[in-house]
């Protein structure tokens, strides 16, 4: 939040963005993440604010997105298993439809 304020007041609303990236992992239940309460609650938290953001900033294009499950020193240290867990298949932001190019293209420097 701290970084929105700051950015918000000097932003140009014609070309601003505020991206958040945060984890799939959030739509697991709770049984299948032990060990990651406080880091899946915070980008909970880390959604619902951008939400807040995008409602109250309706100019400037915010969006919430994750990257998959990776594995990482943390998801191997909480307990995950990339045997069972839906892992990221390595799609990149190129891969995905077409239809998606507009909305996306903040990603490329470009509106």
């Amino acid at each position: 939040m701290t970084t929105a304020k700051a950015f918000l007041p000097t932003a140009n609303a014609s070309h601003a963005t505020i991206l958040g990236v945060t984890t799939g992992a959030s739509g697991f239940p709770p049984a299948n993440l032990p060990g990651l309460s406080a880091y899946i609650t915070s980008k909970l938290a880390q959604v619902k604010l951008l939400e807040f953001l995008a409602v109250e900033n309706p100019n400037i294009f915010v969006a919430s997105m994750h990257p998959g499950m990776v594995e990482t020193a943390m998801f191997h240290k909480a307990g995950g298993n990339a045997e069972i867990m839906p892992m990221d298949n390595g799609t990149s932001f190129d891969d995905l439809s077409p239809s998606y190019s507009h909305s996306l293209s903040f990603l490329h420097g470009s509106q």
